[in-house]
């Protein structure tokens, strides 16, 4: 009889409930799924839990791009495995190779 594999973990960092909570329902048949709303959230999330992947907003427009690229240099440093993809409204290139350039996986 073989170990049943526990499933793999996604954290959505996204500050509106509403994306937060469509992102969650469309991973959850697959994912174990951890929700924050903030970095500070987001901060507060990783001390206990490492994710396999975290799906980072980073909009430029809110101070997001910022925050996510710190928060993601942290991750780089850390001994965490968690794969980051930056989520960016609009064709902002800039925004997107600023956390490319942090270290995440890959942005939409």
């Amino acid at each position: 009889m073989s170990a049943r594999k526990p499933r793999p973990s996604v954290a959505i960092v996204e500050p509106d409930a509403a994306v937060r909570q469509r992102l969650a329902a469309g991973l959850r048949g697959e994912f174990s799924v951890l929700e924050a709303e903030d970095y500070d959230g987001a901060h507060r999330l990783l001390q206990d839990e490492t994710p396999d992947i975290l799906l980072l907003d980073a909009e430029p427009d809110r101070g997001g791009l910022k925050r996510g690229v710190e928060l993601i240099r942290e991750l780089e440093q850390s001994e965490a495995d968690t794969i980051v993809i930056a989520m960016i409204a609009g064709p902002q290139k800039s925004a997107a190779l600023k956390v490319m350039e942090a270290g995440a996986y890959d942005y939409f």
